[in-house]
């Protein structure tokens, strides 16, 4: 339990780090650069009338909570993202490898609410049927890449999560799950 409050305790701190890094100055980048942008920029805007404010949104961002969490039929994953376009409609994708077949599997469907972005570009919906996957092999344990898309399947955000088989003992789980 210490280990998953931990791990979740390090997930939103890259999260916060990844956010608050976007909020940095272009001429930071390197020397080179911030001077061909900084003389762009004022070429750019000697004329006021032409002058258009820099777009400083950051990149989409997605959070899971709980990161890592036993595979039951009642288990259910929280997704939270931010920095969509607002009233976007969001897809969620999911990366499987069944016996060799690969395929992606669109888990929109079962998301409470419809992953949508608010006025602000956030959302948050929880997935679940992690049981019915986990029963026709789908899901199984270990790691996956839950890709967060438009509705024509373009990539904005990935976020991972991690299954564990809690009917096995507790000795044979993998040592990220413990």
């Amino acid at each position: 339990m210490t280990k998953r409050l931990v791990i979740g305790m390090m997930v939103t701190a890259v999260l916060a780090a990844l956010l608050l890094g976007g909020c940095g100055s272009e001429e930071t980048t390197t020397t080179t650069e911030a001077n061909t942008t900084t003389t762009q920029a004022k070429a750019a805007t000697n004329n006021p009338e032409e002058a258009q404010p820099a777009d400083i949104s950051p990149a989409p961002s997605v959070a899971a909570s709980p990161a890592v969490q036993a595979l039951n039929e009642d288990a259910v994953v929280y997704l939270v993202g931010a920095g969509f376009e607002p009233g976007q409609e969001l897809r969620l994708l999911v990366a499987t490898d069944e016996e060799g077949l690969r395929a992606v599997s669109d888990l929109t469907y079962d998301s409470d609410p419809e992953p949508v972005a608010n006025s602000e570009g956030s959302w948050v919906t929880a997935w679940g049927a992690l049981g019915r996957l986990a029963d026709k092999g789908v899901i199984t344990e270990g790691a996956y890449s839950v890709v967060i898309a438009d509705t024509d399947n373009n990539p904005l955000a990935t976020v991972a999560v991690a299954f564990y088989d809690s009917e096995k003992p507790e000795e044979e789980w993998p040592a990220w799950a413990q």
